[in-house]
């Protein structure tokens, strides 16, 4: 009798995870995730056929609760621009730290590399920056020496504009498959039988 319930029970674990009759340790911890409180309990391993739910189901997981976009911001604050927030559409509000867009531009150019975009925003806008400044003194205007600031807004506005392609961007990657799947392989996950995280 009891030589015939362990063939059964090895049985069952062969067909949901694959387990080999000689393989007692996965067996054990096969019989410890698998059923709790009477529920049965999944791990990413062993529910190729919940990968979906699970992934509907916890979609925003890392969105939730979470402050997912401070590299952006962080990232920013280092190149002299403090953004201050961002609506639901990732748009977000910011102005220049201390000093000046040239400064701003220099940092860019100092610690962004040459295939970056803001590299490209940065250093098209010193130029238009610094041939405004030569315009003006050539006119002996007296404070040809201070930046324009309509030429100041429009590449703050532009690099506000490329941290909301940064931040969508990294919305979009935290909510994708890929990312959620590597989470959940990664992780000791487990979930209930509408994909749900215990």
């Amino acid at each position: 009798m009891r030589a015939r319930h362990k063939k059964k029970m090895l049985k069952k674990a062969e067909r949901y995870t694959g387990v080999r009759k000689g393989n007692m340790e996965r067996l054990w911890h096969f019989r410890q995730t698998m059923w709790r409180d009477g529920e049965r309990v999944y791990t990413w391993e062993n529910s190729p056929g919940l990968h979906q739910k699970i992934l509907d189901e916890n979609r925003y997981y890392e969105v939730e609760d979470r402050d997912w976009w401070e590299c952006a911001y962080l990232d920013a604050e280092m190149i002299g621009i403090l953004i201050t927030g961002h609506d639901q559409y990732f748009y977000p509000d910011g102005k220049l730290i201390d000093g000046t867009a040239i400064e701003s531009i220099e940092l860019v150019l100092a610690n962004h590399g040459e295939e970056c975009d803001t590299y490209r925003t940065a250093a098209e806008y010193k130029a238009l920056l610094l041939a405004d400044m030569i315009k003006r003194r050539c006119l002996d205007e007296d404070d040809w020496e201070i930046e324009d600031e309509y030429l100041a807004a429009q590449y703050l506005k532009k690099m506000l504009r490329l941290y909301r392609d940064h931040i969508q961007g990294d919305y979009e990657y935290y909510t994708s498959d890929d990312c959620l799947e590597e989470l959940f392989k990664e992780g000791d996950y487990e979930f209930d039988s509408d994909g749900r995280i215990l």
